[in-house]
């Protein structure tokens, strides 16, 4: 039961973290200039704000499709 619990567990984080990855290379691809000027700055609230919009975006057009 606790091995199962862990594998699932692990594959979610997994899928989550690979979702993160995905948007934050898009992010970049897309709007280099922009990520760019919050890494300088060391902004984390922006790059956050960016792949927020990215994810909502995914999602909306996601949705359409359902």
């Amino acid at each position: 039961m606790f091995v199962a619990t862990t594998l699932k567990a692990t594959g979610i984080i997994g899928a989550a973290c690979s979702v993160l990855a995905a948007a934050l290379v898009w992010l970049v691809v897309t709007d280099p200039v922009q990520v760019a000027s919050a890494v300088n700055s060391g902004d984390v609230k922006s790059v956050f704000g960016l792949l927020t919009t990215v994810m909502l975006d995914a999602l909306r057009v996601i949705a359409r499709y359902l």
